[in-house]
């Protein structure tokens, strides 16, 4: 894999679990990380694992709220300079059996979580000069037509 030295990414959903792992390859590779999750406690411990302040940032909230992508995406900016990489990684699922069964209000929290928030994150980033020619986006668990941009 190439070198992402130089190059700042914002991982949500990185407290724990893939989101962390993600990340901690990020910055294998060279980066700096910009990382979200609703529990601050936590995400601290990420920040410390990842290297400290000076390769990572924590940014705590929700994803389903504007306010906070915006914070993310400009934490990214003002604290390392740049934003190149994007990963997607919130997914909730609140409710769980048959589709059929499934609330409408827990069905569209999903989506507005899993599917707006997202969209909202890249919005709030191309608002910011998001992408360059460098820029990939990622997002876990992948969407229908979702690609890399190149």
């Amino acid at each position: 894999m190439g070198t992402l030295e130089g190059r700042t990414a914002l991982v949500t959903g990185a407290s724990r679990g893939i989101g962390l792992a993600i990340a901690r390859s990020l910055v294998a590779r060279g980066a700096r990380v910009v990382v979200t999750g609703r529990k601050p406690d936590a995400l601290a411990e990420a920040v410390t694992a990842l290297g400290g302040p000076g390769v990572a940032v924590g940014v705590p909230g929700n994803a389903g709220d504007a306010e906070h992508r915006a914070e993310a995406v400009r934490t990214a900016v003002d604290t390392f300079g740049s934003l190149e990489v994007l990963v997607g990684n919130v997914g909730i699922n609140p409710v769980y059996g048959p589709l059929v069964d499934l609330p409408l209000d827990g069905f569209r929290k999903i989506l507005d979580t899993n599917v707006v928030g997202t969209l909202g994150l890249v919005q709030e980033a191309c608002g910011r000069g998001w992408p360059s020619t460098a820029a990939r986006c990622w997002s876990s668990p992948r969407w229908p037509g979702s690609r890399p941009r190149r």
